[in-house]
């Protein structure tokens, strides 16, 4: 299988973007002293219902940094529609509180 992508610059010098079009991620690489390649996964808020409820506030076009989608998802699981969550989106919050939050969801 072959996975197109995006790299597009960042405003500040060193950081850059990849992202896949079949992916509802992106990778943001950070280049700490040209030395160390950080990957932070963000999510595309606009693919995933119940998160994009919780981001009422929030512009949609921006991605979401998975470490703060999970406090969303945590800090208002009250509100999340369980039995509305789409798989792939329970899949996304498998995958933050695997990442993120040490395998545990605190809600």
């Amino acid at each position: 299988m072959r996975h197109t992508f995006a790299i597009t610059p960042a405003k500040v010098t060193g950081f850059l973007f990849v992202s896949f079009p079949d992916s509802p991620y992106m990778i943001y690489l950070n280049h700490d002293d040209n030395t160390q390649v950080k990957e932070i996964l963000m999510i595309h808020i606009d693919q995933y219902p119940q998160l994009k409820l919780l981001c009422w506030n929030l512009d949609h076009n921006i991605p979401l940094e998975g470490s703060d989608a999970l406090a969303l998802y945590e800090r208002n699981w009250w509100m999340v529609d369980q039995e509305a969550l789409e798989s792939h989106e329970r899949q996304l919050i498998d995958r933050l509180v695997n990442e993120f939050g040490n395998g545990v969801f605190l809600a």
